[in-house]
This record gives C-alpha cells, sequence and structure tokens, in this order.
C-alpha cells in the first residue's frame, strides 16, 4: 500500500487495504494482513479483532470464509487475554513492579478501548486499587507495606481519573521531595 494514502478513518483504512489485496473471499491470511497494516500505520492499540475487520468487510460486500475468520478471531483473543495475564500479578507491595503493571495496564487499555471494552480495564484498575487501600488500612501490615501500598492506591486514583496523564504526573510525583523522603 502506498504510504502516502491518508484514509479518513480506520474503517477507510482496512476497507482500502482489502481493496489492494484483490482477493475473492477474506480469511486469515488476509484479515492478518490487515491488522498488521494497522498496527504498522496507525500503532498497536488500532488493531481490531479479526471479527471486527471481517464484519466491516462483510458490510462492504467481501465473502468471508466464516470458519477460518471465527477460528483466527479466537485465537486472537485467547492470545490478547495472555498477554494481559502478566497483569494478574500486580503487586501493590512493590513500587517499581506496580509502575510497570500500571503502564501494562494502560497499553491493555488501548487495545480494550480499539474494541469497546475499555471497562475492563478500569475494573481491574478499581480492584488493584480496592486492594491496595485495604493494605494501606490494614493494622496487620508493616507500616512499610501500607506506606507503599497507599502510594500505589494514589497511582491508580490518578490512572482511573485520566489515564493519559499518568505517565507525566507519576514522573513528576517521583521526583517530589515528599516520595524522595518516603521512597528512597
Amino acid at each position: 500500500m502506498d504510504d502516502r494514502f491518508q484514509p479518513e478513518t480506520k474503517r477507510d483504512l482496512i476497507i482500502a487495504v482489502w481493496e489492494e489485496l484483490d482477493c475473492d473471499s477474506v480469511g486469515e491470511a488476509e484479515l492478518h494482513s490487515i491488522q498488521q497494516t494497522l498496527r504498522t500505520r496507525l500503532g498497536e492499540g488500532a488493531v481490531d479483532s479479526p471479527a471486527a475487520i471481517a464484519r466491516i468487510l462483510a458490510e462492504e460486500g467481501a465473502t468471508l470464509r466464516h470458519p477460518e475468520v471465527l477460528r483466527f478471531d479466537s485465537r486472537w483473543r485467547e492470545a490478547q487475554i495472555e498477554a494481559t495475564g502478566n497483569l494478574n500479578d500486580f503487586d501493590v507491595l512493590n513500587l517499581k513492579e506496580s509502575l510497570e503493571a500500571v503502564r501494562r495496564l494502560t497499553a491493555w487499555r488501548k487495545e480494550l478501548k480499539s474494541n469497546g471494552v475499555e471497562q475492563r480495564a478500569l475494573t481491574f484498575a478499581l480492584n488493584a486499587k480496592k486492594e491496595a487501600e485495604l493494605i494501606a488500612r490494614s493494622k496487620v501490615s508493616e507500616p512499610k507495606e501500607r506506606e507503599v501500598a497507599e502510594e500505589v492506591a494514589q497511582w491508580l486514583t490518578v490512572w482511573l481519573q485520566n489515564p493519559e496523564l499518568f505517565e507525566d504526573w507519576v514522573g513528576l510525583r517521583m521526583e517530589s521531595p515528599e516520595y524522595l523522603e518516603r521512597f528512597k
């Protein structure tokens, strides 16, 4: 595809790639090619599921190889779940690991947002925040654990309010005198 072509929408790009493929029917290879172009041109967060892409193409008159599309979509979704599985190890007692987990959460949210299911990431963050708040208030936790959990709860509060600003905010937070005194 000519890199100078600038579609107005992601849908336009999907259709343009399909037209360039000049295929009689659409299955895994074609959908994978479209996903690769979306990833290259628009970034990882813009990659739609195979089923979502197939739906757009069907609306445009493409003939779908349904069993192949369904198998590919199922494998793609399983891979998405596996890729975010490491979020289950969100350690609210370790600042470095928590920061990396929030960054993975941000990437996962972008992927989910492009598929219209962003709420999963928000729910995950809210649950992690509640866990951190419980530890921060716990009388059986060590004082340092409570302090770290309180900090992570604050991070997640900011992230939930505005995920796009989190990275800038946490950078400033980690340079603040209060943070440096407490955690360095």
